[in-house]
This record gives structure tokens, sequence and C-alpha cells, in this order.
């Protein structure tokens, strides 16, 4: 049983990403949150929302509003943010404030608004997947040895691909990288890290075909099926068509985890698997408002790195960039050229999270 009372919430918005995700992700920790309203710019919707899951439709936002409530999670287009944020300052030191990835690259005068409040989460669920979680637990455990490459194949996507790398190396930052970039959405993308390591991801993303792969000094393990030499697979496990767990087998030990919230989640209309699993990561999120877990450390700014990191790449112009590549080859670039170039990217931006933390 929780030992505290439980988080009074307010939902802003009403949209799919809240019907599939925030308010099933919410329901499934009762203990340690309490769901007190919603309220969204139409009217219908909201109140048509708040009916079907039996929510308090909240009619006006007012500062008073906010004295009676511990966390606000929003999830509005990003235009309407301006709109909704000044309301909360009065009382931003007290407030938990929930916010989507993508606010981050809506407005640098948005930084010092969030900076006030109590605690900033952003709803990075996707490095949350179980598969991942498991994954992680693998490595951490040591049986791998140290890890040396993360790669994404058609598995990560923009700045959920570059989260998901840099969870599985204790959220550095890379020194530099290189990028090929056919399209917006077709970029390969490599990522160089201060311990050798390296992060891949292949786009576009395409789902249940993404795979990913996971080496270490020791052995490797990809989700990739019976594909690729590789020395472990995770095992996806399944009942009546949807995934019960994941599971592998190193020397000894078995590592498993299950998706104890299936039921319940469909119970609330979501049947569709990949938000069934975002929901399960999700939950994790939430829960690092009350507990730690590895989104206790994933602040704002950590998702200002990795939406940078996934957006230079397509802006850079990939015939620019290979240039001193040919001229002096690829290592040297990568260790003078493109180091530098992303060395001062990464001042900036520590710089700029400096400021905002202090």
């Amino acid at each position: 049983m929780a030992d505290h009372k439980p988080l009074r919430v307010l939902i802003i918005g009403s949209g799919k990403r809240v019907q599939n995700n925030f308010i099933p992700a919410f329901k499934m920790l009762p203990e340690e949150f309490d769901l007190v309203g919603i309220h969204s710019k139409t009217k219908e919707h909201y109140e048509s929302v708040a009916a079907r899951f039996g929510l308090n439709p909240v009619a006006t936002l007012t500062p008073e509003l906010y004295d009676n409530v511990d966390v606000v999670a929003v999830s509005v287009p990003m235009m309407l943010w301006p709109i909704f944020l000044p309301m909360m300052s009065a009382r931003a030191k007290d407030l938990t404030l929930i916010i989507d990835t993508p606010l981050i690259l809506h407005s640098l005068s948005l930084y010092g608004t969030l900076s006030c409040f109590k605690k900033v989460v952003v709803t990075e669920d996707y490095i949350s997947f179980p598969a991942f979680t498991l994954l992680r637990e693998i490595a951490a455990s040591g049986v791998l040895g140290e890890i040396t490459k993360v790669r994404l194949v058609k598995n990560g996507f923009r700045y959920h691909g570059t989260s998901l790398v840099r969870s599985f190396l204790n959220f550095d930052i890379p020194k530099c990288f290189a990028s090929k970039v056919v399209s917006p959405e077709d970029v390969a993308l490599t990522m160089y890290f201060e311990n050798d390591a390296t992060g891949e991801i292949v786009e576009p993303y395409e789902g249940d075909t993404g795979y990913t792969e996971l080496y270490g000094k020791n052995a490797s393990i990809t989700t990739n099926g019976d594909k690729g030499d590789f020395t472990h697979r995770l095992i996806k496990e399944t009942k009546e068509g949807y995934v019960t767990g994941y599971s592998a087998t190193i020397g000894t030990k078995t590592f498993t985890i299950s998706l104890p919230f299936t039921a319940a989640i469909r119970k609330l209309g979501v049947n569709d698997q990949f938000q069934i699993e975002k929901n399960h990561g999700l939950i994790e999120v939430f829960r690092s408002i009350v507990m730690k877990n590895i989104h206790s450390d994933y602040h704002f700014t950590e998702a200002f790195y990795d939406n940078y990191m996934s957006k230079v790449p397509r802006i850079a112009s990939v015939s620019v960039l290979d240039v001193p590549r040919a001229l002096f080859g690829d290592k040297v670039v990568r260790t003078f050229g493109y180091s530098l170039y992303w060395r001062g990217l990464s001042l900036y931006v520590r710089l700029k999270g400096n400021i905002l933390r202090s």
C-alpha cells in the first residue's frame, strides 16, 4: 500500500494521446494518483472524454484551481502552451508539470518558465517499453560485458531513438556523430561516445519489423528473431494475440519481464498492442514522480539534447559533411571535425541546461 495520499492530477487536453495513454496509465496507479479533473479547449470534447472515463469535467481554468492539485498533465497542440502555462505560474514552485517531448522544440522562451516548476516530467515513454527495460536489465547485469554498440534498425525514430540509445549508456552525450540523409524520414545516424561505444539508428521506423541489437565485449543480444549472428536473443511471449512478456536465457540465468497491466488497459478500450506497450512505458514515467527510476534523471533538458541530436543530421548538408571525410579519412574527421562541431553544440546545450537549473 502507498504510504502517502494519492497526488491530485489535473489533465489539460482530451485528444487521442490523453484517451489512449495519459488516462489509462494514471488509472493503473490508483494508490499514487487521483485524477481530479479534465479540461480542454473544446467543451463538448472534454465533457465526452470525462463521461467515458468517469472524470470530473473542468469548465474553466483559474489560478485558484491550481491550489487544489499537485500534478498538471498537459497534452495540447504546442501553440496553446503559451496560453496554459502562465495560468500556473503563481503555483509553479509547488506543481509537478507533465509535458510531451515535442514541446521542447516549440520556443526557447518556454525554458525559463519550465525551470520554475517543482518538477517537470517529460513523457519519453519509449525508453521504458518492456523489451527495452529488459535489455537494460540484461546489460546492467554484466553478462554481455561492457556495452560497445547499440543499434536500432527501423526501431527508433527521431528523439525516441536517440533517447533510447543513450538510455543504455547512462544518458551520456555523444562526442560526435556521422549521418547519411536520403530524406527527412530516411536517415542513418551514428553517434560516437567518450568510451568508444557507438549508437546507430537506421530509419525509417517500421514498428514490428524493426529490431534492436545490443553488443557487449563478451556477448550480444537482439530482438530480431532467428536472424543474424548473435550469442543471445530476446524472446517475445504471446497469448491470444497479445504480448504477455519477454525473456532471455543467458548461461544459467533467465531474465524475464511481463506486461501486467494489459488486461486492465484493454478494459478501458485500448486494444492496440503498440499502445498497450506505450502505456506500460508511460506508467514508469508517471512512477518517477513518486519513486526513483530511470525517468527520474530524464529532465526536460535531456529531451532538449535528444531533439537536437535527432534534428541536426536532417538539417546538415551530407555533401558538405562528406568532403572532409573524403579528404582526410573517416577516423580523422570523426576525431577532429565532427567532434569539434558536436562538442560546441553539446557545450551550448549543457550551458543552457545549467543556467535553467540554477
